[in-house]
C-alpha cells in the first residue's frame, strides 16, 4: 500500500499506508516552507515541505513517518 493524503477545503485525512491506520486532520496551512496539520489546537504537526509543484507533494514529518520523505502525486476526481 502507498501512503494516502486526502485534502478538502477544510480537512486532511493521511493514510501512512501500513494497515487499519489514519489520521484527519481539523485543519491544515502552509508557511513558507512548511504545513501545518492541526488535529487540535495543541497538537500540531508540522512538515516540511521538500517539494511542491504542479501534481507532486513531498514532504518530510508526517506521523509514522517522521524521518522519512514521502511524496504524493495528486488525483484528480
Amino acid at each position: 500500500m502507498y501512503p494516502i493524503l486526502e485534502v478538502t477545503d477544510s480537512t486532511v485525512a493521511y493514510d501512512p499506508g501500513i494497515g487499519d491506520t489514519c489520521r484527519w486532520f481539523n485543519s491544515y496551512h502552509f508557511v513558507n516552507d512548511s504545513l501545518f496539520l492541526v488535529y487540535e489546537e495543541e497538537d500540531t504537526n508540522r512538515c516540511k515541505v521538500i517539494e511542491l509543484h504542479d501534481s507532486i507533494l513531498i514532504i518530510k514529518g508526517l506521523p509514522w513517518n517522521e524521518e522519512k520523505a514521502v511524496s504524493f502525486v495528486r488525483q484528480k476526481r
